[in-house]
């Protein structure tokens, strides 16, 4: 995950709800919240937490822009569109 994403995952969390806001807009997760150490300057945090936290990061990498999130897009509620 470092080498593609530029973030090592440092903790896992379990949670029953946490809120995280993406592209303006405002979603609930459940399940579980990571926690990241930047490890590459070109990967830059897309999403928070509640609290300001990253909750998901975006590194270029080639012609792609892979990104990583906590909790998993799979587990929104309510089902929405991803920015």
């Amino acid at each position: 995950m470092d080498r593609l994403f530029g973030v090592r995952e440092t903790e896992v969390l379990p949670v029953k709800q946490v809120s995280v806001e993406w592209g303006g807009r405002a979603f609930g997760g459940t399940t579980f919240a990571e926690r990241f150490d930047v490890v590459d300057a070109s990967a830059r945090a897309i999403a928070r937490f509640e609290d300001g936290t990253p909750a998901a990061f975006e590194r270029a990498a080639g012609r792609a822009a892979p990104s990583s999130s906590a909790p998993s897009p799979a587990s929104a509620t309510p089902p929405t569109r991803w920015p």
